[in-house]
């Protein structure tokens, strides 16, 4: 876990992450008390392979690979989006998703790869694809705080 704190520079004029497990927790659990009982209210595919997932006024950017799934099977994924498959028109992954997801409540969001856990076995997937690159952050509309995913697993907590 990292913790950034805007105005804590290097010597280099940079951000200084500094490892704080305290801060490891209290960004899982700010996750899990923001998102616990709420449901998706939108989905944007905002850019080519950039996600928004909005949860009230908390919300996920995602550009790493997600995918939604049940026990029994694969439901959709962000490489379905605009895919024909033989269908008569092109997959709209945003409303499929967002169909899928409609009135599930959030039951737990247990962290590394991103999981976040609905009702009746439903349970969102972003994979961390890269040790270098960031797969998501989190944010509010209307808080200062933004935990950042870091390649490899860790979080970065900005407030």
């Amino acid at each position: 876990m990292h913790r950034r704190r805007a105005g804590y520079c290097d010597d280099r004029r940079e951000f200084a992450a500094v490892k704080d497990p305290e801060s490891a927790v209290m960004a899982q659990d700010l996750i899990n008390k923001s998102l616990q009982g709420k449901c998706v209210t939108k989905i944007d595919n905002y850019t080519q392979g950039m996600w928004q997932f909005y949860f009230d006024e908390w919300y996920f950017i995602v550009s790493a690979p997600w995918r939604l799934v049940n026990p029994e099977a694969f439901l959709i994924g962000r490489n379905d989006d605009g895919q024909w498959y033989g269908l008569t028109e092109p997959v709209n992954t945003t409303t499929r998703a967002t169909d899928i997801l409609h009135g599930r409540k959030v039951a737990s969001v247990p962290t590394a790869d991103l999981r976040v856990l609905f009702e009746g076995d439903l349970e969102w997937q972003v994979l961390t694809d890269s040790i270098g690159y960031e797969p998501w952050n989190f944010s509010g509309k209307t808080s200062n705080i933004n935990i950042v995913a870091l390649g490899g697993g860790e979080l970065s907590l900005w407030y």
